[in-house]
């Protein structure tokens, strides 16, 4: 039985961190939050775009909603977002028109592959350079626009090199930040840490891009949001305490 908390890696960008630390730390696990990616703006010019119903918005993450409002007023016009908490930054920015796809991209596709009909003439496609899926229609004109950049760090800070042995649990939300964590496990020569570790990953295609290190064991949590992946991680936590 382990006397102590069960320690807790968060490996995503700094700005999305402030609520799963506090989701964790209601558990009872310990937390540290060292990102793997660092969000970088990009300056860029959107097109002259109409408001109103010709043309739409997709918006994939809530960092590209973030960096999107912080330089551009309310639109009036059709939003499509992945995921709740996505669209619930678009609210929070004064959208209204808003329509979420709860899942992935790859439900995203699968939306407006089924409601071309439906959607604007002309869709402007809102996101970061590294991105999973790049939407295609037959009928549809779809651009993208990448307004941020995920940069990897080049070093894991000293505070994480002097608690890797505390960890239990590493938690994954991107293919990105896990190749990046595992090429500074292997630069500081920290494989044999990985062996006792639990890994918690948002999708299966994260899982699958790690299977090539030796881990304690690999989970996938229910859907690809934080409410399974905190769902997920209570179990492991009663389980860690048996």
């Amino acid at each position: 039985m382990m006397v102590r908390k069960p320690i807790v890696l968060i490996t995503r960008p700094k700005a999305q961190n402030d609520e799963i630390i506090k989701d964790i730390e209601s558990i009872g696990c310990g937390v540290i939050a060292e990102p793997m990616l660092n969000i970088v703006p990009i300056e860029i010019e959107l097109p002259v775009f109409s408001e109103g119903n010709d043309t739409g918005f997709i918006f994939t993450s809530g960092r590209a909603v973030e960096l999107f409002c912080s330089d551009n007023n309310k639109i009036t016009n059709p939003v499509y977002a992945v995921g709740s908490k996505t669209a619930e930054r678009l609210v929070d920015n004064g959208f209204e028109y808003i329509e979420y796809v709860a899942g992935n991209s790859k439900s995203m596709q699968e939306y407006l592959y089924k409601n071309e009909k439906l959607l604007p003439s002309r869709l402007l496609h809102i996101c970061g350079v590294h991105i999973v899926t790049e939407f295609k229609l037959e009928c549809r004109n779809i651009e993208k626009f990448t307004i941020y950049n995920a940069e990897s760090v080049s070093s894991f800070t000293e505070n994480l090199k002097s608690e890797i042995e505390n960890i239990d649990i590493v938690l994954f939300y991107s293919a990105r930040s896990a190749e990046t964590f595992i090429k500074l496990i292997k630069q500081y020569a920290l494989e044999e840490k990985c062996a006792s570790m639990i890994v918690l990953c948002i999708s299966e295609r994260i899982a699958e891009s790690i299977q090539d290190t030796q881990w304690g064991n690999i989970l996938i949590a229910s859907k690809s949001d934080n409410k399974s992946m905190i769902n997920t991680l209570r179990e492991i936590y009663r389980d860690i305490l048996k």
